[in-house]
C-alpha cells in the first residue's frame, strides 16, 4: 500500500513544480480551476473587470475609476504653484491625496503585471503583447516616480544642515575649568540647565556675585577632570621639587628605513638623522648624539619630544629609566611585575606631591599593570561641585551684551514631558547625580561643540487637539488612552 503523503511533503512538491516553470499560460490555469472549481470564472473574466468587485460582500470601483477619483482629488494641488513659504511634506492632507493617486497607480501596475510573464515564452501571443507591453512600459515609469516622491514626502522635517559657532574663541567649551571658554549654570530646583559663554575674558570677574537671596540664586559648575594618568610620566624631580615637564615636539621627516629631525644646539640649527624602527604597535627613531644612543618614540602625528626625553635621561634615577626603556612596567611581552610594582612606587609618590591631592591608592601589587595605576588615579582626580552665584547678575551681564546664555534643552525638560526621557537626557542627569558623584560611574568631559541650526519645522497647528485621548493603535497592548 502506497505511503499516504504529509501536508508538508505535498507542499514541498508542489512548490518545486511551480519552480520548474517560471510562467504558465491562461489556458493551463484555467484548466486546473475549473475540475475544482464549483463556480467556475475564466481567468479572463478576472482580468477583463480590472479590479472592480461587486458579490454581495464586498463592492469595489474598477482600477481606472480609481485612478480616476485620485486624480480629481488631487487635481487642484498638481496644476497650482505650491506656496514658497510652506512645506508640503509637512502639510498632511496634500501628501495624502498624492499618495492615494500614486498608489492607485501602482495598484493598477500590480495588476496588470502577472501578464508580463518571464518574457522567453515561444507560444505567446504576439497579438495581444504587441499592444501590451508599450503600454506596460509606460505605465512601469510610474515606480521611479512613486520611490522619488515617497522618499521626498517621508523626509524629516528638520533641516540638519548647521554651522559651527566658535564665538571668536580658539577654544570654545574644551575645557570646563577655564570659564572664559564656557561654563554651565543650574537651577536645581528646576532641574534647568544653562551654558554661559563670555563675550570678553575680563567678563570673568564679574560672573561670581553672591546671591541677594535664595530666589536670587543660581549654581556655577565648578569641573576639575586632573588627567593625572596622561601626565604622570611627565613628572620628576627637579630644582628639590616635582615637576611636569612638557618638552618640545618636532617633525621627524622620513626617508625609507631614515629619519631625520632638526634640534637647536648653542643657538643654531642642527639636523640629527637616526633609523626608524618600525613595530607592530609603535615607532621609534633611534640617534647618537654627543656619544649617545636616544630612542624617541614618534607619535601618531610623526613627532618626538626629544626635549622630554633629554629631561628624563638627566632626572630620572636609573632604574626608573631602565625600566622605562625597557616597557617592562606595560602590559605584554618584555612586563616584569617587578618592575612595574618600582615603577608604580615611584609615580605613587611623584604624583601626589604634584597634585597635593589626597589620593587612596591600592596596594602596588594589587595593580594588574602600569595602566590600572594611571586608570585609579583619573578615576579619584575628578571633581565636579556646585557653587552658588546670583541669577540676577547674570542676567545684566546678558543684557550688557557681556555674556551669552543658552538654555540646555530637549523635550524631556519640558514641564508636560512624560515616559521615559531618552538615553540622552538619562546620562546627563546621571553626570549631576549625587549618587553619581558619590562613586563616579559617568564623567563629564571637556571638547564640547555650539552649532546654529536655522528653524525649518512650521508649526501652524497643535499636532494632537486638547483634551482628546490618543488612541492605542496597537490592539495588543491593554492601555489606557
Amino acid at each position: 500500500q502506497k505511503k499516504r503523503e504529509s501536508g508538508e511533503k505535498y507542499e514541498e512538491r508542489i512548490a518545486k513544480l511551480l519552480k520548474a516553470n517560471d510562467s504558465y499560460s491562461i489556458g493551463y490555469i484555467n484548466s486546473l480551476l475549473k475540475d475544482r472549481m464549483e463556480k467556475f470564472k475564466p481567468l479572463e473574466a478576472y482580468f477583463s473587470n480590472i479590479g472592480a468587485k461587486d458579490d454581495g460582500k464586498e463592492q469595489k470601483l474598477n482600477h481606472f475609476a480609481r485612478i480616476e477619483n485620485a486624480y480629481t482629488e488631487a487635481k487642484s494641488l498638481l496644476t497650482a504653484d505650491y506656496p514658497d513659504d510652506k512645506k508640503l511634506s509637512q502639510d498632511k492632507a496634500n501628501v495624502e491625496k498624492i499618495k492615494n493617486l500614486l498608489d492607485a497607480i501602482k495598484d493598477l501596475q500590480r495588476f496588470v503585471k502577472p501578464l508580463l510573464g518571464c518574457g522567453t515564452e515561444s507560444d505567446k501571443d504576439s497579438h495581444f503583447y504587441g499592444d501590451f507591453t508599450p503600454l506596460w512600459e509606460e505605465l512601469d515609469q510610474i515606480t521611479p516616480l512613486y520611490n522619488m516622491v515617497r522618499n521626498r514626502m517621508t523626509q524629516k522635517p528638520y533641516s540638519v544642515e548647521k554651522i559651527k559657532l566658535n564665538f571668536e574663541k580658539v577654544r570654545l567649551v574644551y575645557n570646563w575649568p577655564k570659564i572664559e571658554q564656557g561654563f554651565i549654570l543650574r537651577k536645581k530646583e528646576s532641574d534647568t540647565f544653562y551654558l554661559g559663554i563670555p563675550k570678553q575674558n575680563d567678563v570673568i570677574k564679574e560672573i561670581k556675585v553672591l546671591p541677594k537671596d535664595n530666589n536670587d540664586m543660581i549654581e556655577l559648575m565648578n569641573y576639575d577632570q586632573g588627567k593625572a594618568g596622561q601626565l604622570v610620566q611627565n613628572l620628576m624631580y627637579k630644582d628639590g621639587g616635582v615637576v611636569k615637564v612638557k618638552g618640545n615636539r618636532i617633525e621627524i621627516r622620513e626617508k625609507g628605513e631614515k629619519g631625520e629631525f632638526t634640534i637647536k644646539e648653542d643657538g643654531n640649527d642642527k639636523v640629527m638623522t637616526g633609523d626608524i624602527l618600525d613595530s607592530n604597535s609603535s615607532k621609534s627613531i633611534v640617534v647618537s648624539i654627543n656619544d649617545k644612543k636616544y630612542s624617541f618614540d614618534i607619535d601618531k602625528d610623526g613627532m618626538i619630544n626629544y626635549q622630554l626625553e633629554f629631561d628624563k635621561e638627566k632626572y630620572l634615577p636609573l632604574e626608573i629609566n631602565r625600566i622605562r626603556k625597557l616597557k617592562s612596567y606595560n602590559s605584554g611581552n618584555s612586563f616584569v611585575k617587578k618592575d612595574c610594582m618600582t615603577f608604580i612606587d615611584f609615580y605613587k609618590k611623584a604624583v601626589s606631591e604634584y597634585k597635593k591631592c589626597n589620593f587612596i591608592f591600592k596596594e602596588t601589587a594589587e595593580y594588574n599593570n602600569f595602566k590600572d595605576f594611571t586608570d585609579d588615579i583619573d578615576n579619584q582626580a575628578y571633581s565636579l561641585t556646585f557653587e552658588q552665584i546670583s541669577f540676577s547678575n547674570i542676567n545684566q551681564l546678558v543684557s550688557e551684551g557681556k555674556l551669552y546664555l543658552f538654555q540646555i534643552y530637549n523635550k524631556d525638560f519640558s514641564p508636560y514631558s512624560k515616559g521615559t526621557p531618552n538615553m540622552h537626557t538619562l546620562y546627563w542627569k546621571m553626570l549631576f547625580d549625587e549618587r553619581n558623584l558619590a562613586d563616579v560611574v559617568y564623567k563629564l568631559n571637556g571638547k564640547a561643540e555650539v552649532f546654529f541650526r536655522k528653524k525649518s519645522v512650521k508649526v501652524e497647528r497643535p499636532t494632537h487637539p486638547a483634551n482628546q485621548p490618543i488612541a492605542n493603535k496597537n490592539a495588543q497592548n491593554n492601555k489606557k488612552e
